[in-house]
Formats: structure tokens, sequence, C-alpha cells
């Protein structure tokens, strides 16, 4: 297959796609706020 995809566009395709995971991962994490959650501890 070959890849005829400009590189610009490979880069603004990523950046958009972590700009989603960004929003994504602060929604999440603003809505665990106040609230608790189990964790594992593990020792080294």
């Amino acid at each position: 297959m070959i890849d005829d995809v400009p590189y610009k566009e490979k880069l603004r395709r990523l950046n958009e796609l972590q700009a989603l995971i960004n929003q994504n991962a602060n929604k999440i994490s603003q809505s665990m706020i106040g609230s608790e959650q189990n964790v594992l501890v593990e020792k080294q």
C-alpha cells in the first residue's frame, strides 16, 4: 500500500486526535473530583 498522505496532513490529524483525547481525559478527571477511588499500591 502506497503512503500518499502528505506529512503536514498526518500532523494535522495527529494534533486533532490528541486534542480530542485531552478533552476526554479532562472530562473524566473533572467528573472524578471529590469522589473516592480504589487504588493498588505496590512496594518496590
